[in-house]
């Protein structure tokens, strides 16, 4: 029975994997869903001719249905037997009707290229997938298409006399009269980034977008007031009362705290935010359950005062919540979530000179969700995605002659033979059986494609060539002082060529703290799935376009687009790698190359591949330079990437543990160096110095069955045979630390190799810990395990922090988990 329903669904989908193209009457160019290869699909009943033109000879060939009309075209033209999916045709129809074609069968050599002959060229384009007529510009090819008895004109010079095509289609036949021959490597050219030559250009763009996406007839009503780009001002309460114990005159309250541990970052010189923050006098840190800043002393923490001196508190502001935090010289930058009437990223800069009188300075709002942020120099640099919206509806046009599609669509079920089939038991399903009933194919009437019946038994179709774009919202907004505008400009906007995409704007923000101002938005059209800072470039990575680059083999490529953040974050590159990278670590910018650690496949079906790829700017392309395959085992992934200078470490897992070594002092070829399997694997890799190199992951027995959170020190010494030096195995598979998943909870003092992370477990709901360890030589030593009680379900859980600072001539260590402090002096740990 179980092969039964198999086959019932394979017939499913043989019958569901179809195109169905509307051929109005008249005629009209036109672009097929598939390679003809026989000339019948096209009926007396339907067609009157066909032309095709080879751009290459710059001649016809026709065909027709009609033999006394096939007769004269034999006489002048040659005559069509095969018609290719990249090729336009010219059609005549003597009435409106409807070409059903199979979808394309998956191919080793996907068609990908359009090659254009110097003349005029009649093709279409051969992936399923929506363009801009850009795709073609040179500065002096122009584009026609014709339609509904009308001509749409591409050319560089607007002209009032056509209608301008604004999206190219897979069933779009296209005249483009090319100046020279050249090729149009497609997958490639539609993922190129266009600028626009006005505001009002940039946001017809952004509607188009969002016409060509829509994938209903009508939307659900999005209303945009004018509160959604008004200056939201929150209120604050600062708690500016004296500590419960304050230091008595003469104590030593007015010292300061020396090596102090502090946000672990990536890249040295670029900041990152944090929900705990320090200088020497005052520790800063976030309590999710009363969305409060909290703000602690480290002298009262060394004599166990652990009530906090002042707090910023925005409880009373339910639309508010507070996500990170810098502190950028005497000043506090506060970054939230705003979810009132729109959502909103939210810059708070507060003044610290006064602790006992925190004042706000100023308050940006930027519409839509923060991906990430940086401080570099005096910069504040913003990552936020925007999701522009419209209300969209169809005109209807009514049908006459449509009875036949009043049953469900022209749903029917005809008979068919069907051939015996064993079961798994050894039964024979014969057609004679109950069970045949299921086999029958889903059949679908190709001339009731789209129709549909009102209240009134009358048929209708959707006008999806002409939407109405009402309740526009294409641009998110930026509101400060009296300031409120558009946050985005059309010179500094920019968006590929492919429509059928997200419509997702990802924006790039920057803010001048010294004077404490917006600078400068640079955007572009996409996710930013990753996002990657040096100190002179930013990355984005975008695993969603394209998704599948050949759009046959579905193959994942990786899009990233490189930005300057240190003159005037202009967009400055892109490149394509193969594969979907794992987190911020996967990239690494040095002299000048980016390195680039990816996963193809998945692990389900033995299908990966685990690479490295070292890029080079080559004008606005991201060249390939070098690249290094063939790391891990048949079905692992990665699970963690470091690059440090020259060098790279790489983890990769599906039952045991291979770290890899890799030497990238010549970029051009990446070497794997070095290679150690063990059981469980890595999450994050920190460097101690150039002999020893410390992990935290998740232990493993040797079938790759998960079990505790694993700290191993490995001697790398011998840089081609590295070994594991020590390990620690904390709890069991119920353990959990958000240091496994963001390393800005991991923290590391340089000068004694202090390190610490917080974990608890899902079956304690009621504690969370935090563990202090010192990397000793090569050996690892746990040195201190601090607690707390929670209230309710993992009161700590992603917001808990650590720290480790020297007090007069004692060190100490803190773990403040929402609100509750646990602090305890060290013994000699130097």
């Amino acid at each position: 029975m179980k092969k039964v329903l198999v086959l019932f669904v394979m017939f499913c989908v043989f019958a569901w994997g179809s195109t169905t193209t509307v051929i109005k009457s008249g005629w009209q160019s036109v672009g097929l869903n598939n390679d003809v290869t026989d000339m019948s699909i096209f009926t007396a009943q339907n067609v009157e001719e066909v032309w095709i033109y080879d751009g290459a000879r710059q001649r016809w060939s026709g065909y027709s249905p009609n033999s006394q009309t096939l007769a004269k075209i034999e006489a002048k033209f040659n005559t069509i037997s095969t018609i290719g999916k990249w090729q336009g045709i010219w059609i005549k129809s003597s009435q409106e009707w409807y070409l059903t074609q199979e979808d394309p069968i998956k191919s080793d050599t996907p068609i990908d290229t359009i090659e254009l002959k110097k003349g005029w060229n009649l093709i279409a384009i051969p992936l399923n997938s929506t363009l801009s007529p850009k795709v073609f510009d040179d500065n002096e090819t122009l584009i026609w298409k014709y339609s509904n008895e009308e001509w749409q004109l591409f050319d560089k010079e607007p002209t009032q006399h056509f209608q301008p095509i604004q999206s190219i289609k897979k069933s779009d036949g296209l005249w483009v009269k090319a100046q020279k021959d050249r090729s149009i490597e497609l997958s490639k050219e539609s993922a190129t980034l266009q600028s626009f030559a006005s505001q009002e250009e940039m946001k017809a763009y952004i509607e188009t977008l969002l016409v060509v996406n829509n994938s209903y007839p009508i939307l659900y009503s999005m209303t945009m007031t004018d509160s959604m780009v008004s200056n939201q001002v929150d209120s604050i309460f600062i708690n500016t009362s004296a500590p419960t114990s304050a230091p008595q005159e003469g104590s030593t309250g007015n010292k300061e705290a020396t090596n102090v541990t502090n946000t672990n970052l990536q890249e040295k010189g670029v900041d990152e935010s944090n929900t705990l923050k320090s200088d020497n006098q005052y520790i800063y840190t976030l309590n999710t359950n009363t969305n409060a800043i909290e703000i602690y002393s480290f002298a009262h923490l060394a004599t166990n005062n652990q009530a906090p001196v002042s707090k910023i508190d925005l409880n009373n502001n339910s639309y508010k919540n507070i996500d990170s935090f810098y502190l950028y010289n005497n000043s506090l930058v506060v970054l939230s979530h705003q979810y009132e009437k729109s959502t909103q990223v939210v810059v708070d800069v507060y003044d610290l000179n006064d602790i006992n009188n925190i004042t706000k300075t100023q308050s940006f709002n930027v519409d839509g969700y923060m991906s990430t942020s940086r401080i570099l120099n005096n910069r504040l640099i913003v990552v936020s995605s925007f999701s522009p919206y419209a209300d969209i509806e169809y005109p209807i046009v009514y049908l006459d002659g449509m009875e036949e599609c009043q049953n469900d669509g022209g749903v029917s079920y005809p008979s068919m033979p069907i051939p015996d089939m064993p079961t798994e038991g050894g039964d024979t399903v014969t057609s004679n059986t109950l069970a045949t009933d299921m086999l029958y194919p889903y059949y679908y009437n190709p001339k009731c494609h789209n129709v549909a019946f009102d209240s009134n038994g009358k048929a209708f179709r959707y006008d999806y060539d002409n939407p109405i774009v009402t309740q526009k919202y294409l641009v998110p907004q930026l509101s400060y002082n009296d300031f409120s505008g558009d946050l985005l400009n059309y010179q500094s906007f920019y968006a590929p060529l492919k429509q059928n995409q997200t419509s997702t704007i990802t924006s790039v923000s920057t803010f001048d703290l010294d004077k404490v101002e917006f600078i400068k938005s640079s955007a572009i059209v996409g996710n930013s799935h990753i996002v990657y800072a040096s100190t002179s470039s930013l990355y984005i990575l975008s695993h969603e376009y394209p998704i599948y680059y050949n759009y046959d083999e579905y193959q994942e490529r990786s899009v990233i687009y490189k930005f300057d953040i240190e003159q005037d974050l202009g967009f400055e590159a892109m490149g394509f790698v193969n594969g979907f990278a794992l987190n911020q670590f996967s990239l690494s910018e040095y002299n000048q190359t980016l390195r680039v650690a990816t996963t193809q496949g998945n692990s389900w079906e033995n299908n990966t591949q685990n690479s490295i790829f070292t890029l080079k700017q080559n004008g606005y392309d991201l060249d390939t330079l070098g690249f290094l395959g063939s790391l891990g085992k048949e079905g692992e992934t990665i699970q963690s990437v470091r690059f440090v200078g020259n060098k790279g470490f790489v983890v990769t897992f599906r039952q045991t543990d291979p770290l890899y070594t890799l030497d990238l002092s010549n970029p051009a070829n990446p070497l794997k160096v070095g290679e150690l399997s063990i059981d469980g694997f890595s999450q994050y890799i920190h460097l101690v110095d150039e002999n020893r190199l410390l992990t935290i992951g998740r232990d493993a027995n040797s079938e790759g069955v998960q079990q505790g959170i694993m700290i191993e020190l490995f001697d790398i010494s011998d840089f081609a045979n590295p070994k594991l030096a020590d390990k620690l195995t904390i709890g069991d598979n119920s353990y959990y630390s958000e240091a496994l998943t963001n390393h800005k909870a991991f923290i590391y003092r340089e000068s004694d190799k202090l390190f610490g992370f917080d974990y608890n477990s899902w079956n304690s709901y009621d504690m969370s810990y935090f563990g202090l360890h010192q990397v000793d030589g090569i050996t690892l030593k746990s040195i201190a395990k601090l607690s707390t009680t929670n209230e309710g379900y993992n009161k700590c859980s992603w917001s808990s922090r650590g720290i480790v600072f020297d007090y007069e001539t004692s060190s100490y260590v803190a773990y403040f988990c929402n609100g509750t402090v646990a602090t305890q002096r060290l013994a000699t740990t130097k």
